[in-house]
This record gives C-alpha cells, structure tokens and sequence, in this order.
C-alpha cells in the first residue's frame, strides 16, 4: 500500500518546477501591471509565452489570470497595434443566446474602460462583431448594434452615478427609447427589446472594474 501511495505523488523536482513557474507567473504578471508589454516579453524569455507572440494564448493568459491589473488589461488590448490581441481577447467570450446587454455585462466586467473616444470605439466594435457573430443579426446592421451598445453603457452610468443622480433625475424608459429613435438602420428598435434592456440595467448595475474615466463619465447626460 505505502508503494502504491508513493507512485502517485509527483516527483521531488517536478513540484520545483512547478514552484519556480509560479514564482515566474507572478513575477511576469505583477510586471505586466506596471508594464503591459514588459511582462509579455518577460513570460516569452522564460519560455512561458511563446515568440512570436500568440495572440489567442495571450488573449487566454488574461481572461484566466486573477491577479492582473485590469486597468491595464483595457489599455493593452485597445491599443491600436494590439487590434489582433483585441479579437481574439473578444473570442475568450461566449455570447450565444445572450442580449446584448447581457453580453456587454460579462465583457465590461472583465477589464477597465478606459475613457478615450477611439479607445472604446475599437473596443465596442471588436465587442459587437463578436457578439453578432455569436447571435446572427437581429439589429439592421454593425453600427445599429454599436451604438446600443454604447447607449447601454451610458444608461448604466445615468442609473448609478451618483455624481449624475445629484445633478439630474435618472433616464426614464421613455427617454432611453427617443434616444434610440430610428437608430436601427432608419427604423425603430424593438420596444419590448429596448424595455428589458432598461430594467435589466436600472434594477441591476453594470459594475465596471474602478472608477471610469474621460469620455463615459463626461458623457453620461445623454437626454435628449
């Protein structure tokens, strides 16, 4: 019995290898938390990225990696040399049979936004055409489906800000659907579709990691 018990525990130097790669994770990671890029390339020399850099095991290594800055996970993927990264970090994600609002929920809670124009334009896009990839096309085209994308985060924020609650009374439903008025492709939305989403984002918000920055949080009076 005591030999069949040691046959099934590891060898003395695989669990120091197992070790000393731990040890090279958290370094490379609290690395990549300073640096994006000098972590990668850290992880790469140790043989635990590869080189070149695949982007679909990045893209794994960051939704997997608990201790990651996720501030710095939104800047590394939106940079604009990064567009490849940024896809297949959008592919980590499964959104069949989700609403968009769901789908944007479990994708805005895994990074920081960063608060720059064409920042969240590249991320929103990668995000939708993923998201219709996933679900077909139930909105009239690509830029029907960003931009209630976009119209959702922004109710997210009017809902509960409280910087935005002191200074104006929360979006009502009726609100929230003028401002989508013939955005699907010259036609209106689904009112029950536009309802829903409403409810979803006012009883239950989308909690993004820290604080947002620039354009949401200056553009979060959207009335019109």
């Amino acid at each position: 019995i005591a030999l069949r018990f040691s046959c099934l525990l590891p060898d003395p130097r695989e669990l120091i290898e197992i070790k000393n790669k731990k040890k090279l994770l958290i370094t490379g990671t609290e690395q990549f938390n300073q640096k994006p890029k000098k972590g990668i390339q850290f992880l790469q020399e140790k043989g635990l990225l590869t080189i070149p850099m695949d982007n679909t095991e990045v893209a794994q290594w960051l939704r997997e990696n608990p201790r990651l800055d996720k501030k710095m996970i939104g800047e590394f993927v939106s940079d604009r040399k990064n567009i490849d990264l940024l896809e297949s970090f959008v592919s980590t994600f499964s959104f069949q049979g989700l609403r968009l609002d769901e789908a944007l929920r479990l994708y805005l809670e895994a990074f920081r936004l960063p608060g720059e124009a064409p920042v969240i334009q590249r991320l929103l896009e990668a995000f939708t055409e993923h998201w219709r990839n996933c679900n077909g096309s139930p909105f009239a085209n690509s830029d029907a489906c960003f931009a209630l994308a976009y119209a959702v985060i922004l109710l997210n924020t009017d809902q509960h800000n409280h910087n935005v609650r002191k200074q104006n009374a929360p979006m009502t439903l009726e609100e929230f659907r003028k401002n989508l008025k013939g955005v699907n492709g010259g036609k209106d939305f689904e009112q029950d579709i536009l309802e829903d989403m409403y409810h979803a984002i006012k009883n239950e918000e989308i909690v993004m990691p820290e604080e947002q920055t620039g354009l949401v949080r200056e553009n979060y009076v959207w009335k019109g």
